[in-house]
């Protein structure tokens, strides 16, 4: 694992807990910091792809860029 796959991890970590906080907007922020540091780690992550699906489903009208996030992680946005 490389420095930034260890860092980007930690980032989808926080986001996870951010989002068990019901803090959707520091949890995409943190998905979006993971996504910097090591894009390929961040986009094929397990716990990305779940915290994205749940922001996805909780906001009735996600932003283009949350929509965009989660076409690129391959989930879409149904």
């Amino acid at each position: 694992m490389t420095v930034g796959e260890r860092s980007s991890h930690h980032f989808i970590d926080v986001a996870s807990a951010k989002l068990a906080e019901n803090d959707r907007e520091g949890a995409f922020a943190d998905l979006k910091r993971a996504r910097k540091v090591a894009p390929n780690h961040t986009r094929f992550h397990p716990s990305v792809r779940e915290t994205t699906a749940a922001l996805l489903r909780m906001d009735a009208h996600p932003s283009n860029e949350l929509s965009a996030f989660g076409s690129w992680t391959g989930i879409g946005t149904t």
